[in-house]
């Protein structure tokens, strides 16, 4: 896969989440299918990543506590 940072992505959890560990290893699945399926739609062709050690191997983690809204309509959903 290639080496592709110009722009980070940004996930939005729970509140209560304060341990980076747990956090981590409560998502890091659902992480890596967001950003591998853009690369490749074949499941069979991603690294395989089974823990959180290897999650950290392929990608830099950043813990923020902060997302400002500075739209006036209501946020929606995409269907995935």
């Amino acid at each position: 896969m290639s080496d592709v940072t110009s722009e980070a992505s940004c996930y939005l959890i729970e509140e209560e989440f304060w341990d980076d560990d747990v956090l981590i290893e409560k998502y890091f699945k659902k992480i890596c299918k967001q950003e591998f399926f853009p690369v490749s739609q074949d499941a069979e062709s991603w690294p395989s990543i089974e823990n959180t050690g290897d999650f950290l191997e392929y990608f830099t983690t950043e813990i923020g506590s902060f997302v400002y809204d500075l739209l006036t309509k209501d946020l929606t959903r995409e269907n995935a």
